[in-house]
């Protein structure tokens, strides 16, 4: 216990692992250490992480642990494959690892499986950092006058990225220029990816470039969304972002909805994840889910597509446990709101309602009436229950009944409403009644029945409403 307190884990990192993993404590020493540093120091990985899933360090170091992790890095740096969790990366079955990560990519790497075996020794990369200061001078100044970026920032991209003349990169800034990139996304795509200066332009990036231009992403939106996440130009054209689109289109049924999916989340067109969408879409059919709801899910949570069929059971599970119709729109709101919060998240948000005044009820059927409400951040929750209950005298049990009050903006629309009610009803021309009436109101009605109706007597009214008018002297 003493080493793994010295190789970074917590007194409760033990006993959770322990719990999950009893072996854990009958391991070697040296054991222990080779993965830890292995797994740390050239891995990147948390030791948190670790103890999360400690059968890692019962894994052969040379045998699974290193080949597994090369093959990793190779198809990562090819950009083929992203590198996420190491955990799912080890504990694969053999099978699988092989059909995942060596199969999958035998036309672009064939030595990939005897690299693996150890039978051939992994390619050495470029060197990435300029070998002289001649180099280095150059390319900082073209990083600084042909990309824009800042003296700082070119140096730190200088020790990714080296280039001795300007043809390269000058060819792939035409290019991506030509799909409308712009000098303001030119210098955040290069400090993101530095490697994009290097790549081949006609080869690497036009396909994929001309590929998305052709399923009707407008170039704006491609520029803007490759600039923030130019991981999806890394991806394999052929294994990665058409199989993900014929995916995608095969579930949603037209490239405008495809293109929606991009623009909302851009790596779904970045990964081939039809092993999730097959199972993930099969799980919500089974229990009767309407398809329109799934379209629904993957157009405006597209996560839902990639996560573990485990995790969307419990979500599911938990849904319908609280009180939600799989036939009804509320169920895969409710779906959404669990799939893009973690349970710590929800906690919290649970214990301020309580805090604010709602029993354990109220805050079950203001979920059910408005799951987004589990969404809205503490701050503004905060906020509107404070104005409404303590300045404008709604009972918490109220507001619970009809939750979406706590999602209109506190500024714009609950102070200038409640301010114009309290004016009509101080001067006995509109009795203040539900706050709820009040708030729900469409702008249109809302200035019909509260404004325009009362113009003769209040001519200044809408200029109060608007804010261009200070209101008679009294405050919330």
């Amino acid at each position: 216990m003493d080493l793994y307190n010295r190789l970074g884990w917590s007194e409760s990192d033990i006993n959770a692992a322990f719990l999950r993993h009893p072996f854990c404590l009958q391991l070697s020493e040296k054991k222990i250490t080779a993965n830890m540093d292995f797994l740390v120091d050239k891995f990147g990985c948390k030791p948190v992480a670790i103890a999360e899933c400690p059968v890692l360090l019962t894994y052969n170091l040379e045998k699974r642990i290193k080949p597994r992790c090369l093959v990793a890095r190779i198809l990562n740096d090819k950009g083929l494959k992203e590198m996420t969790s190491v955990t799912s990366l080890l504990i694969l079955s053999e099978e699988k690892f092989l059909s995942r990560y060596i199969d999958k990519y035998k036309e672009e790497i064939p030595e990939l499986l005897d690299i693996y075996k150890g039978k051939l020794s992994p390619p050495k990369s470029a060197p990435s950092v300029c070998e002289n200061d001649s180099d280095k001078s150059f390319t900082v100044s073209y990083l600084v006058n042909s990309c824009g970026l800042s003296s700082k920032d070119a140096i730190s991209v200088s020790k990714k990225v080296c280039f001795k003349s300007p043809e390269k990169p000058d060819a792939v800034l035409e290019l991506l220029r030509q799909y409308g990139f712009t000098d303001a996304d030119i210098p955040r795509l290069v400090t993101r990816w530095p490697g994009v200066l290097v790549s081949r332009p006609n080869k690497n990036l036009l396909p994929k470039l001309e590929f998305f231009r052709s399923i009707g992403v407008p170039l704006p939106v491609l520029a803007q969304k490759l600039t923030i996440y130019p991981y999806v130009l890394r991806r394999s054209l052929k294994n990665s972002i058409i199989p993900s689109y014929n995916d995608l289109k095969s579930l949603l049924q037209s490239d405008e909805r495809v293109v929606l999916v991009f623009s909302r989340a851009p790596r779904a067109l970045g990964r081939h994840w039809s092993d999730g969408i097959s199972s993930n879409t099969s799980i919500l059919r089974e229990r009767g889910v309407p398809e329109s709801s799934i379209v629904s899910l993957a157009l405006y949570q597209p996560a839902f597509l990639a996560i573990r069929k485990e995790k969307l059971v419990v979500c599911v599970d938990r849904a319908v446990e609280m009180g939600f119709d799989i036939l009804k729109s509320g169920f895969t709101h409710a779906i959404r709101v669990f799939i893009g919060s973690t349970e710590s998240t929800l906690k919290r948000k649970m214990d301020l309602y309580r805090r604010l005044g709602w029993s354990e009820s109220d805050i079950n059927a203001a979920f059910l009436r408005h799951p987004s409400c589990l969404k809205l951040s503490e701050k503004k929750i905060t906020a509107n229950m404070d104005f409404l209950v303590d300045k404008f005298g709604c009972k918490p049990v109220a507001i619970a009944e009809c939750p979406v009050l706590l999602s209109y903006n506190l500024e714009k629309r609950i102070k200038p409403r409640c301010l114009v009610a309290r004016i009509l009803n101080d001067k006995g021309l509109k009795e203040m009644t539900s706050v709820t009436s009040l708030l729900i109101l469409s702008e249109e009605k809302f200035l019909n029945r509260y404004v325009d109706k009362y113009k003769e007597d209040i001519p200044e009214l809408l200029d109060i409403y608007k804010g261009k008018l200070s209101p008679p002297v009294m405050c919330f």
